[in-house]
């Protein structure tokens, strides 16, 4: 099913690669997994991993253990329909719906049953606009994906990912709110980040966690503050680091500054410092600071 799809990503620079090669799959309970495994073989199949999904054929949920395999699948779901008397299905560029080069498109799978009943189901649509591939809601068991900056993340996004992802690409919050708008939040992002980036929203501001990374070429800091992805300068940044106080992370910030990038961010401190010095819980120890950067 994926091999148009590495070359779509691929011209891109990615590739999705998790599903890179066709299916084939029998309904999880007809046959013990050895014995099939084996036909697979004698048939000349080797697989590269096995899993299992759900598809929804009509009205009911039919459980299949599905082999990503080498080789050509078109037409292998009616063999095997035939040969086990039990559901199959098969997944490869045969099956792709849609036009490709419209940036949004279906693939689906081929579920053949012994009496001859043929259905084709879409399981996942890509998204090129957004560099994301999504399972339809006809199954169960997939997950999908996203590429930022040239990474490839599982959805939905959890908490170290979006860590990452935040720091890779600047338009990345642009990205992830029309993703969000279009597929709904929760598959997008893990309930457990979900819930955190709530929890800091209506947390008082000086708790909040500031992740942060500079970005050396333009000089500027891409950061996550109270949950939201921002960029500022480098001088804002550390003002903003002085007015929650907080000053160990002040002065880690600083050693990473280059010598002239010291100087301008000491001016905006002792700027900073003379009209807000009494209104700080600890004037002393950003006064320290300022007396270490020279």
């Amino acid at each position: 099913m994926a091999h148009i799809v590495v070359i779509i990503f691929n011209e891109m620079g990615v590739s999705i690669g998790e599903h890179s090669l066709p299916w084939i799959g029998l309904g999880a309970d007809c046959i013990k997994e050895e014995e099939f495994e084996n036909y697979l073989t004698n048939y000349g199949y080797s697989f590269s991993k096995k899993f299992e999904i759900e598809v929804l054929v009509e009205s009911s949920w039919t459980r299949f253990k599905v082999y990503e395999v080498l080789g050509f699948v078109e037409g292998v779901a009616d063999i095997l329909a035939e040969a086990f008397r039990c559901p199959a299905l098969e997944s490869g560029p045969h099956l792709v719906l849609g036009e490709v080069s419209a940036k949004l498109w279906d693939e689906a799978v081929k579920v053949v049953f012994p009496n001859g009943e043929t259905h084709v189901i879409p399981v996942y649509t890509y998204d090129g606009f957004l560099d994301i591939r999504m399972p339809t809601s006809k199954v169960k068991g997939l997950k999908g994906q996203m590429i930022v900056g040239g990474k490839v993340f599982d959805l939905p996004i959890t908490e170290e990912d979006f860590q990452r992802i935040v720091l890779l690409d600047k338009r990345v919050r642009e990205k992830l709110e029309k993703a969000i708008a279009i597929y709904g939040v929760e598959k997008i992002l893990e309930k457990k980040l979900l819930d955190k980036l709530r929890e800091e929203k209506t947390r008082g501001i000086k708790e909040q966690k500031i992740t942060y990374e500079i970005d050396p070429e333009s000089g500027i800091v891409l950061c996550i503050i109270d949950g939201k992805l921002t960029s500022m300068s480098l001088a804002r940044f550390a003002v903003l680091l002085a007015q929650r106080e907080m000053y160990s992370e002040l002065e880690k910030f600083i050693s990473n500054l280059d010598p002239e990038q010291r100087r301008e961010v000491k001016k905006h401190l002792e700027e900073f410092f003379l009209i807000f010095k009494d209104s700080l819980k600890s004037p002393s120890d950003l006064k320290k600071i300022l007396e270490k950067i020279g």
